[in-house]
């Protein structure tokens, strides 16, 4: 089974448990057999480090023009001003399933 694709975006002052939080639950799931489910990485808008609350850094495993097409995309909400909903470029990479 091919594992899904599932991406977390990140951007300056995000609260580390809303990232770090989800990534791990999606790392975590895995077959029967043992196999992963989903292949999980951070996205920021590029792949500049990222500075959370509380000192957390985090360097994206892909930006907004390097990002997969993805089977699920967290985005936190409410943050109506991300750059990632004033873009677009969450269209251009998700499909539905």
């Amino acid at each position: 089974m091919t594992p899904r694709t599932a991406a977390i975006y990140i951007f300056g002052g995000v609260e580390p448990l809303d990232c770090v939080g989800p990534f791990e639950a999606f790392i975590s799931t895995e077959t029967t057999d043992g196999e992963p489910l989903f292949e999980t990485g951070m996205v920021g808008e590029t792949m500049a480090p990222v500075s959370g609350v509380g000192g957390l850094v985090i360097t994206p495993r892909w930006s907004f023009e390097t990002m997969p097409e993805v089977d699920v995309l967290i985005i936190r909400a409410p943050w109506p001003n991300s750059p990632i909903l004033q873009t677009g470029s969450h269209n251009r990479t998700t499909r539905s399933r």
